[in-house]
């Protein structure tokens, strides 16, 4: 069971403020719980909560000598393309995302590289970014008729032509959330848009 009074509460924040390197979720979080503080104690859940997160910031064992030599260039794209989609959908993996994003000699023990990268939302989003792009630079696109109507919005009434195919950060695990970035006829702003989202104009 989780014991302590406010003022260790307050110290805890405090502490994990000040001398850990947190994501920006977390470190919302913790403002939120200090701000709450200041007018009644935390209740069990998120001393529950806090508690897990000093865990996490003080007690995190280092990679090993082996997994490090096994550390290339192909394990960190993938752990960046998860870290970049966990950064727009907080607060999962939110430390790790952070310091994956953050710090370039940062390597992830090998139970964190997993967590973040086989589960079966980062799946969908490595799926996506290294399927086939089914649309091509130069293609002159419309939206789909279900299409969100902020979608609908960006094109502004008009057709566009891809620029670019394939961008990151990927922000959806769903079938067809490769990005693309478009520019509208007649437009000087382009603006990226999944796939599933657009087609071929004919």
């Amino acid at each position: 069971m989780i014991t302590g009074n406010a003022n260790t509460d307050a110290e805890t924040i405090e502490e994990l403020l000040s001398e850990y390197d947190l994501g920006a979720s977390t470190r919302r979080y913790l403002f939120s719980l200090r701000n709450w503080l200041s007018s009644k104690p935390l209740t069990f859940n998120q001393k529950g909560a806090l508690y897990r997160i000093r865990e996490r910031a003080t007690n995190r064992t280092e990679p090993t000598i082996q997994w490090k030599a096994m550390w290339d260039e192909r394990k960190r794209e993938t752990a960046l393309i998860c870290a970049k989609y966990y950064i727009e959908n907080p607060p999962y993996f939110d430390w790790l995302s952070h310091n994956i994003l953050n710090n370039s000699d940062f390597i992830p023990t090998q139970e964190e590289y997993e967590k973040i990268t086989t589960n079966k939302y980062a799946v969908k989003v490595l799926n996506a970014y290294h399927s086939d792009a089914k649309y091509q630079v130069g293609d002159l696109m419309t939206y789909r008729l279900g299409a969100p109507a902020e979608v609908k919005t960006l094109f502004e009434g008009r057709l566009a032509i891809i620029i670019k195919t394939n961008l990151l950060p990927i922000t959806s695990a769903a079938k067809g959330a490769k990005n693309y970035m478009v520019l509208s006829l007649g437009s000087d702003t382009p603006f990226v848009v999944e796939e599933r989202f657009i087609k071929k104009y004919k």
